[in-house]
């Protein structure tokens, strides 16, 4: 394990480089000039064109954003851009954060040729002008629009223009156009330079400064004065026809130590226009200024002519670890130029023992040795040479007198060790025995270097082992030295070194395992499953463990359980265990650190977790397995091991949720059951679907996927499918209306007696909804009917929707004693009921040709949609009496008759209801009757004719009465 030890020093070097920013070095305006279609141009698209490749256009040099271009790339899509081509559905050039270097954009958007006109994009390019026009086009089904336009660069004075012309007319859409320039990046407003103007902005002539750098120009038909007039030009001008070229603009440091200083870097500072540039200051700011450097700054103000260069050198010297930040700020007369600094500080590894080198990475920076006077004489050496190879070695080439270079080990650590030993082998190839170049050992002692052992050429060694019984090192950190000194290094061949090993006898070692917990993701209000850490003595002496306590600022999202009696002693070779769990009370990522304090330190434990909220659902819910995982919406599983698996290739579309064959299991019961789901208060009805599919191996009839629907209390089966052979995607609906109330789940099982009778079932496109549904209700139920032989009599159902979508019904008429017969007719016999409304059918009783004393039975058969009740049956029966004139004697006198101004009612005591019908069937009149025996009705305002009345007995009979009216 390595420790890292904080060292300080780096050293840095930049190269100037000068970077202009379009939104700062071009004047914008905008003027009503004339638009000069292109004539002898080259035709780039025409006919049908939409997101076409972008085309790259060879043209003389010409300056943008600081930077020489002698191409352009084309867009069909209404702009250009340099540096590279953008991707063919870009259609938003100037926010879009492509790596192009640059863009100019007249009217963006997903570009076609317009329904009128000559659509078609083309270019023309002399000594002078590059003229791109996009001629009578539009934005993508907007059939109304129509527009043209040019961009136009202009080689002599670095001037971009962007004329519009040409018959123009905006459509119904709000893709508005980005109208502008881009810089390196879409960084606003350093690299932007861009229009924009709103629905009540006035028109294009008077476009306002973009606010950001998506800002558009709004162009729609419900504002048709916000379009731009034919002639319209925007132009940019460049602020300095001298512009200044910084190079490169941005530069990465690299991995440097820290508290050291890495080589300089030069940026060129170039002046590529016709006039002279001056050079005010150069510094450096941002989040990390001081750790870079100018080095050898020249002397301000420098006046660069035409073509000349300057240099200017940065050093990076990194404080602390990681990525470090600033930048290069160069002041000139034409503006501010800069280049992006980063560099990365990194700390030198303190090594733990046992420490191994053997020469295997091949370098000497694996683990970071370093060199004291360094020469190119070391180097690992190639080939067979090692023991085995590779292995370090000194060289006699390049030749050095009077030298002394030395090797040194990164720090290690040998706190808490005694009895060190140091051992490696070493081999000298001399050329001259002459006792004048050493290869010294030296081990650093706190601060000083101790020098262990000295060997001297006077003769050749082969491969041998020294080792060293070091006792006397102080402090906790120590190094290895291997140095070689003498008089000409041409003396010898080379001194090689392998296989170095450093160790020590560890006098505590208090262990804990292990060093880091990831809880991974727990549902927030609940508590994860405990975890053990175990801690253990593997030292060599006793240690008094003293508390174990969990720290943080999100200490209380983990819970600690230890039954341990502190303070104790653990002795060597024992271990002792705490339990902690994760109960996150929040989303989000959340950390702590359990310690475990001894008297040897105090050693810790990282803990970590992700909360997540529940997930709850509501109707409409829906799932399609769309994102590839049953945690998205938190699908869960009755069993921890479950062949319920997302088959990626495969669903209605894919992909789909799949129970698998494989594993194979007997006798199982296996649920993917859906997160909780809300019913929100509604008189709709509700409705479950879903896909389901079949891949059958055996047709046993004994596999099976069911269907549940909790209650609240209990789980609902509402449908079961077993296989009984292959079956294509199906999709099958229940209502559910019945079983749910505040709250529900849906549960899928498979179960069995062997998955091996299957290959698979899957189910998609799950769906709980609310569906607008009628809702039959019909009164009454039963209908008795007591007419004399030859009468007539008429009786009312209401059939009533109570559901929230039309009700559609259609009567028909079963006999039952008979079978058969004519004596019983509906009006209307089928019809339409509005939501909340009702309507009466009639019911007509004819006991004609029936036979007197005779009781007849029957059925009215009620089809509709209402899915919960599709067939109401109402019994109804007759009873034919001797007489209805015997029955009008008993009870009901009516006169005169026929009728004129008034009708005089006797007998009608036991008649609660009197209602009077045109020849249509149409109730025109009604009255209730409470117990009266003698009633008028005044029918002075109806016509002559022939009407029924209708009386509704007590006993809810009816008795119909001819009626004859003569005025």
């Amino acid at each position: 394990m390595k420790k890292l030890l904080l060292l300080t020093f780096l050293t840095l070097t930049l190269n100037w480089v000068g970077l202009a920013q379009v939104g700062s070095s071009y004047n914008f305006t905008q003027t009503q000039l004339t638009y000069y279609p292109l004539t002898e141009d080259i035709v780039l698209w025409s006919g049908s064109f939409q997101y076409e490749t972008p085309i790259e256009i060879e043209i003389p040099d010409f300056p943008f954003d600081g930077t020489i271009y002698n191409s352009i790339f084309v867009s069909s899509n209404g702009f250009i851009t340099f540096g590279s081509a953008p991707t063919v559905n870009n259609t938003k050039p100037i926010s879009s954060d492509e790596d192009y270097s640059g863009a100019v954009s007249a009217f963006s958007g997903n570009l076609t040729p317009a329904i009128t006109g000559n659509p078609q994009i083309s270019y023309k390019l002399d000594d002078d002008f590059f003229i791109v026009q996009w001629q009578d086009v539009r934005r993508y089904l907007v059939y109304e629009d129509i527009i043209s336009f040019q961009i136009i660069l202009d080689f002599n004075e670095g001037i971009i223009s962007v004329v519009y012309g040409g018959d123009i007319a905006s459509g119904q859409n709000s893709a508005f156009p980005q109208v502008g320039l881009r810089g390196q990046t879409n960084n606003f407003p350093s690299h932007i330079n861009n229009r924009m103007i709103l629905i009540n902005g006035g028109n294009w002539i008077n476009s306002q400064p973009g606010i950001a750098n998506n800002s558009t120009m709004y162009f729609r038909n419900t504002s048709p004065e916000t379009i731009p007039s034919p002639g319209l030009t925007f132009t940019w001008t460049p602020q300095s026809s001298a512009p200044l070229l910084i190079s490169p603009v941005s530069h990465d440091f690299g991995e440097v130590l820290v508290s050291t200083t890495s080589d300089p870097f030069s940026f060129s500072l170039s002046n590529t226009g016709i006039m002279s540039v001056t050079i005010d200051s150069a510094f450096i700011t941002g989040e990390n200024a001081d750790e870079f450097q100018i080095v050898d700054l020249p002397t301000f103000p420098i006046v660069l002519d035409e073509f000349e260069v300057v240099n200017i050198k940065v050093t990076f010297s990194p404080t602390e670890v990681g990525l470090r930040n600033g930048k290069l700020i160069v002041n000139t007369d034409g503006g501010d130029f800069e280049a992006e600094l980063t560099g990365t500080g990194y700390e030198e590894g303190i090594f733990d023992l046992p420490f191994i080198e053997g020469w295997d990475s091949g370098n000497f920076t694996e683990n970071n040795w370093s060199f004291i006077n360094p020469t190119s004489t070391w180097r690992i050496s190639p080939g067979t040479m090692g023991n085995p190879p590779p292995c370090a070695q000194f060289h006699y080439s390049p030749r050095h007198y009077n030298y002394s270079t030395s090797l040194i080990s990164p720090p290690l650590n040998i706190s808490n060790t005694i009895n060190w030993e140091l051992s490696f082998d070493m081999k000298l190839s001399n050329y001259l025995n002459s006792g004048t170049e050493y290869f010294d050992v030296h081990m650093l002692l706190d601060s000083n270097w101790v020098l262990i052992d000295s060997f001297v050429n006077f003769f050749d060694l082969e491969w041998t082992t020294y080792t060293y019984n070091l006792d006397t090192l102080q402090g906790d950190v120590t190094r290895i030295r291997f140095e070689m000194h003498g008089e000409d290094n041409d003396n010898l061949n080379n001194w090689s070194i392998d296989n170095i090993v450093f160790n020590g006898e560890i006098v505590y070692l208090f262990e804990l395992d292990p060093e880091h917990v990831d809880f991974g993701e727990v549902m927030t209000g609940t508590t994860s499953d405990p975890f053990i850490v175990t801690y253990a003595n593997n030292g060599l002496n006793e240690i008094g463990v003293n508390s174990s306590v969990i720290i943080g600022d999100q200490s209380d999202y983990f819970i600690l359980t230890d039954n341990n009696q502190y303070p104790f002693i653990l002795s060597p070779g024992q271990s002792a265990d705490v339990s902690v769990q994760f109960a996150p009370l929040e989303e989000g990522n959340a950390s702590a650190s359990l310690v475990i304090s001894t008297e040897v330190g105090t050693f810790t434990s990282t803990l970590g977790g992700f909360g997540y909220d529940e997930y709850i659902g509501t109707i409409p819910f829906f799932e399609d397995w769309a994102t590839g995982s049953f945690k998205t919406r938190q699908w869960s599983f009755d069993q921890t091991e479950t062949n319920w698996l997302i088959q990626n290739n495969s669903g209605n579309p894919a992909p789909t949720a799949r129970f698998s064959f494989s594993p194979i299991i007997e006798g199982y019961s296996q649920s993917l059951i859906s997160p909780r789901i809300d019913v929100p208060v509604s008189n709709q009805k509700i409705a479950l679907s879903y896909d389901l599919k079949l891949a059958d191996y055996e047709t046993s009839g004994t596999e099976w996927i069911k269907v549940y629907i909790w209650t609240g209390s209990e789980w609902q089966e509402v449908a079961a499918h077993s296989n009984n052979g292959n079956m294509a995607w199906q999709n099958f609906q229940y209502y559910i209306t019945d079983y749910v109330q505040n709250e529900t789940r849906i549960r899928f099982e498979a179960s069995g007696v062997n998955s091996a009778n299957i290959s698979n079932w899957e189910i998609d496109n799950i769906s709980l909804d609310f569906l607008d549904l009628p809702v039959i209700n019909v009164e009454p139920m039963a209908l008795t009917q007591e007419i004399p032989y030859s009468g007539t009599a008429v009786q009312e159902v209401i059939i009533s929707n109570e559901g929230t979508a039309v009700l559609n019904y259609s009567i028909t008429i079963n006999y039952i004693a008979p079978a058969t017969g004519n004596w019983l007719s509906v009006l209307p016999t089928s019809g339409e009921v509005a939501v909340g409304n009702s309507q009466i059918v009639q019911v007509s009783f004819d006991t004609n040709g029936l036979t007197i004393g005779n009781v007849y039975t029957a059925e009215l058969i009620v089809e509709n949609n209402d899915p919960d009740n599709p067939e109401v049956t109402i019994s109804v029966t007759l009873t034919v009496l001797t007489s209805q004139n015997e029955l009008v004697a008993k009870k009901i006198i009516i006169y005169p008759s026929p009728a004129n101004q008034i009708i005089n009612l006797q007998g009608i005591n036991e008649i609660i209801l009197i209602q009077i019908f045109n020849s249509s069937g149409q109730l025109i009149f009604g009255v209730e009757n409470e117990g009266e025996n003698i009633r008028q009705i005044d029918v002075s305002n109806l016509i002559s004719g022939s009407y029924t009345m209708r009386f509704i007995t007590t006993q809810n009979t009816y008795i119909n009465h001819k009626l004859q009216i003569i005025k």
